[in-house]
């Protein structure tokens, strides 16, 4: 437990300190641009807002790696019976997960002050640097800080892989700052958790969480970001909570379970582990 807490907090230390040393090279950047500009201008630009976002990603990724504080490696990926296989089970949850949460949210009562902040963000959205670190930078850096490193901890500290997941999971989602994303983090986070306890590898969840924020941020570009709330009866949208529910529960089913022990340890099985199986797999043959 010791161990997820000095990540938190290193993470939040770490994209303090990035976010206030590349605002500062964006005020010198934008000050360079546009002479007697001050920093009021910096948020109005997106390309040096974008320098900002920039400065939450790239120190946590330099310093996690750097110090080996996660786990980041293919895991047990290689003792899958097709990564193809994998890849459409692991899809076809990333949907379902899409279909709840789209449904939690619409019914969340509307926020003036939650629409008038991601309005203040709109821009961002149509950025190519900044929709290049929200689509692939912010997967690689939450990945790797909030499954890689804290459920790396916690599964080892409570020994139960779900409550290691829904207390990365809850973590996540705070980490956002509101309700809405709290709830998209949340289901996001039981999705990628449950990946990276199966393989042991963070690299699933990351891909799918480059595919849940391609698909936010393309759905920026058709509808905006009004609030969705829904209108009339609630009852006809059911169906999209419960064809998300069968969908997660058949790649649930179908995802191979693959050496548990070895994943709650948050390690690579080791060549022992392999060969036993192997002579399991012969006696059993």
């Amino acid at each position: 437990m010791k161990k997820a807490i000095v990540d938190i907090l290193l993470y939040l230390f770490t994209i303090f300190i990035g976010a206030i040393v590349f605002s500062i090279i964006g005020a010198v950047l934008n000050n360079a641009i546009n002479p007697g500009s001050g920093m009021d201008s910096v948020m109005d630009n997106p390309w040096l807002m974008g320098t900002i976002l920039l400065g939450t990603q790239l120190p946590v990724i330099l310093f996690f790696l750097a110090f080996r504080r996660a786990n980041y490696s293919f895991g047990n990926l290689d003792k899958v019976n097709t990564i193809g296989t994998f890849s459409i089970y692991a899809f076809i949850m990333m949907v379902g997960a899409i279909l709840i949460e789209q449904f939690i949210l619409s019914v969340i009562p509307s926020e003036e002050q939650m629409f008038s902040y991601l309005e203040m963000f709109k821009p961002l959205m149509y950025n190519p640097l900044c929709v290049l670190l929200i689509c692939i930078g912010a997967p690689l850096t939450e990945e790797l800080v909030f499954r890689g490193a804290i459920q790396g901890h916690l599964m080892k500290w409570t020994k139960n892989p779900w409550v290691a997941i829904i207390l990365a999971s809850i973590l996540f989602g705070l980490a956002h700052g509101n309700l809405p994303q709290f709830i998209a983090g949340f289901i996001l986070g039981m999705v990628c958790g449950w990946l990276f306890y199966r393989t042991g590898s963070i690299w699933p969840g990351i891909v799918v969480h480059f595919i849940n924020n391609i698909f936010s941020t393309v759905s920026t570009w058709i509808w905006g970001m009004e609030d969705s709330e829904m209108t009339g009866n609630i009852l006809p949208n059911l169906i999209l909570p419960i064809v998300g529910i069968i969908l997660i529960y058949i790649a649930y089913k179908k995802l191979v379970p693959v050496t548990e022990d070895s994943v709650m340890k948050n390690e690579e099985p080791s060549e022992a582990s392999v060969i036993e199986e192997k002579k399991e797999e012969e006696v059993i043959l």
